[in-house]
């Protein structure tokens, strides 16, 4: 009896990739870009409340100042003045 396995040519290599993985990658590669685009309108938002606080809180430092340095050269009494027409920004 002759051993025909002994001359058969060995060809078990995989040269390629299968649908299934090529399949798996393309959800991966979809999942995570579906992620990084989401994250895009969120964080415009975040900027653009922390622009909108920033100027609130300069607006308001600025009027602090204002009365403050009014407060300092008399030109204005809290307690006295009712109108504010002399205020100018």
């Amino acid at each position: 009896m002759v051993n025909t396995t002994a001359f058969a040519p060995v060809n078990n290599r995989r040269h390629g990739l299968t649908l299934t993985e090529v399949l798996a990658t393309i959800f991966i590669l979809a999942v995570g870009m579906l992620s990084i685009l989401i994250l895009f309108p969120v964080g415009a938002m975040k900027v653009k409340a922390a622009l909108n606080n920033e100027r609130t809180a300069l607006a308001a430092s600025n009027g602090i100042s204002n009365l403050a340095i009014l407060a300092k050269a008399k030109a204005w009494d809290p307690v006295t003045t009712v109108s504010y027409t002399h205020l100018t920004l």
